[in-house]
């Protein structure tokens, strides 16, 4: 568990071969030619998360919010009709074409009602209360699958 330990802090700090944070994987760090077909898959932000849930740490959703942030900016930037935002301190899109707001969540967070943690509770409250229908979206999937992502927050009914 000590190579676990000392691994995930060297990811936490992790850039890319030219010098930037890499987007989810690179070979500087995760990839490698004999995962080639998991590369799409491979996020050094969640191996870190799940390395330290097997280190017995707490959850932390909330350590990657910048990254949501940019990973709403990018998503909004690229579809005409959602714009990113803040809601009691989170980041989600805003439909322009009606009342919809879909919250950009880590993609370990529980969001069934029963379930959500007291900051992701706190943003759906703000969100009903101004009668919005709220989805929910992981960042990974607003970078990995964007085209699903937008399927899915454009459909009627349940996302």
């Amino acid at each position: 568990m000590d190579a676990v330990e000392e691994r995930t802090a060297a990811y936490g700090q992790h850039v890319g071969p030219d010098g930037q944070p890499c987007r989810g994987s690179c070979y500087a760090c995760l990839q490698d030619w004999s995962n080639s077909r998991l590369h799409p898959l491979l996020d050094w932000r969640l191996a870190c998360d799940m390395a330290e849930l097997l280190l017995g740490r707490a959850f932390a959703p909330l350590r990657w919010s910048e990254h949501a942030e940019q990973a709403a900016r990018a998503f909004a930037a690229g579809v005409p009709h959602w714009r990113d935002d803040l809601l009691a301190e989170r980041p989600v899109l805003r439909s322009d074409r009606d009342n919809r707001v879909c919250v950009v969540v880590h993609p370990l967070e529980a969001t069934s009602e029963a379930r959500r943690g007291p900051t992701l509770a706190r943003v759906v409250a703000h969100a009903e209360a101004t009668q919005a229908d709220v989805r929910f979206c992981s960042w990974f999937n607003l970078i990995r699958t964007p085209g699903q992502a937008l399927i899915a927050l454009d459909s009627v009914g349940d996302a």
